[in-house]
């Protein structure tokens, strides 16, 4: 296994995790519940932590990319450049999770605000994660560059 095995076999689980942290996150919120809030918070620091490995296994990917044919490395870049912002953000939600766990660990009730901020940090980092996954698509991905078009349905008689 090389640098760029195991970062495609890591990034995945920020893209795909982030948003059902997130979404559990409301649900917890909405049934008012302390435990599963808590929960929220935890699965939002697991979410970071995998962020952090996404990227820092990205450069060691990124050199052996580079040299391969058909690469780009502007899209390379471009891909890194997002990926960059949205790692910062998303380790951020992560942190700001762990510090509500420490901080609310013991409380019969949690801030609905504390909640509600992650929820709303936590959309806005999956936004930036999901472009940069989509710019790393476009890194070996040719049929995002330019998709077939659908045939139409008369054709195929």
């Amino acid at each position: 296994m090389n640098g760029a095995h195991l970062h495609l076999l890591v990034n995945h689980i920020p893209v795909l995790w982030l948003p059902l942290a997130v979404a559990f996150l409301v649900w917890a919120l909405l049934r008012d519940d302390p435990r599963m809030i808590r929960y929220g918070f935890a699965a939002l620091v697991v979410v970071g932590a995998f962020t952090a490995l996404a990227y820092f296994t990205g450069e060691p990917a990124e050199e052996i990319a580079e040299h391969m044919t058909g690469v780009s490395r502007r899209l390379i870049h471009d891909h890194e450049e997002a990926a960059e912002l949205a790692s910062v953000v998303t380790g951020a939600v992560g942190f700001v999770g762990l510090l509500f766990l420490l901080a609310f660990r013991r409380a019969a009730r949690i801030p609905r605000w504390s909640g509600t901020l992650l929820v709303l940090a936590g959309a806005v980092a999956f936004a930036l994660m999901a472009r940069a996954a989509n710019l790393g698509g476009l890194i070996r991905h040719p049929e995002i560059h330019n998709p077939v078009p659908a045939t139409p349905p008369q054709a195929l008689r």
